[in-house]
């Protein structure tokens, strides 16, 4: 018999808990916690202002990426909320569990619970193209073949836009290509230069206020160039064009610090 239970309800539309009901000492207990609305501006997190350009791409793969606790569901909910609020276009959201609860605006937003709204992770994900989905939202690449997925959708048209446990931009494309059996790997390396349209990843700096957090970024965008480093497995380079691509919109880590501390929002 299973002794844990993980499950979502809501009280009305806005408002949505996750509880976790389990046994303990021969008793039941539960932890309850209630979702909070997605609805964020990328001015709200402090995101900088190449978020935008992302969420305005017809297609392609967005990789939003960091350690556990980076906000990287918070960076994911705020592009669903950009483009919640200014295109009309069909959202389908797989995700274990839900997060962020949006509510449609101009786009229509369907959002499905591993466990309570499909029965796995990897079943809902063979069926979501069939869903006439415009944005494929995905929790979390967490395999091979949600991997194989998330870039077959975004090579067929699709705006997929998912996370990844990865610290930086070279470890996320790496980490893709490893998933990956070695004779497979230059096929799934051209196919994610074509597919990608940027990666972020994140990092969260304590304010020097000391009252709460801010996000650094290090971003790279899918350029000709780094179509063509990716496709070639040049992942050495990739670093490289981060730093002279500023002008296409690219961040680095140490700029994004700089940027941070010059504003006076963080300490030396």
């Amino acid at each position: 018999v299973e002794r844990d239970l993980d499950i979502g309800f809501s009280l009305s539309e806005s408002e949505r808990y996750r509880l976790n009901l389990m046994h303990q000492k021969g008793s039941i207990a539960g932890v309850a916690r209630r979702v909070p609305l997605g609805e964020m501006s990328f001015a709200d997190l402090e995101l900088p202002v190449v978020f935008k350009s992302l969420a305005c791409s017809p297609r392609g793969l967005i990789l939003v990426t960091g350690a556990t606790g980076s906000g990287k569901s918070s960076s994911v909910a705020s592009i669903v909320h950009y483009i919640n609020t200014r295109f009309a276009k069909h959202i389908v959201t797989i995700e274990d569990p839900i997060e962020f609860i949006h509510r449609d605006r101009k786009s229509v937003i369907t959002q499905r619970e591993v466990g309570n709204d499909t029965q796995d992770f990897a079943g809902s994900l063979r069926q979501v193209v069939r869903q006439s989905p415009d944005v494929i939202v995905i929790g979390e690449l967490r395999d091979y073949e949600s991997i194989q997925t998330a870039i077959s959708a975004a090579m067929t048209g699709h705006l997929v836009i998912t996370t990844m446990h990865t610290v930086d931009v070279t470890q996320t494309l790496e980490r893709i290509i490893n998933y990956y059996p070695d004779h497979l790997r230059d096929q799934i390396a051209m196919d994610l230069s074509m597919a990608l349209a940027g990666v972020v990843s994140q990092r969260l700096i304590p304010l020097m206020s000391g009252e709460g957090l801010i996000p650094v970024c290090e971003v790279l965008l899918a350029t000709p160039l780094v179509r063509r480093h990716i496709s070639q497995r040049n992942f050495e380079l990739i670093e490289e064009v981060i730093k002279t691509s500023a002008a296409d919109g690219m961040i680095t880590f140490n700029r994004s610090l700089a940027e941070r501390y010059h504003a006076g929002k963080i300490s030396k």
